[in-house]
């Protein structure tokens, strides 16, 4: 079950990258980063993090069995 592991931190790294890209989209003025707008971006954030979220639980409840 180490994949869950794995999975949860390669979502919760992606989620943050995401996050800062967004940022910077809307910090930059332009409010796109290589073709995305800050809005998709925040989206995409949001969704990994709840992934994240997700694929620690189902570690923690394959452990605890």
């Amino acid at each position: 079950m180490k994949a869950l592991g794995w999975s949860a931190c390669a979502s919760l790294a992606l989620s943050g990258l995401c996050l800062i890209l967004a940022i910077v989209a809307k910090v930059g003025g332009a409010g796109e980063v290589a073709g995305l707008s800050s809005r998709a971006l925040y989206a995409v954030a949001l969704i990994l993090g709840v992934y994240s979220v997700a694929f620690s639980m189902c570690g923690a409840s394959s452990k605890a069995s």
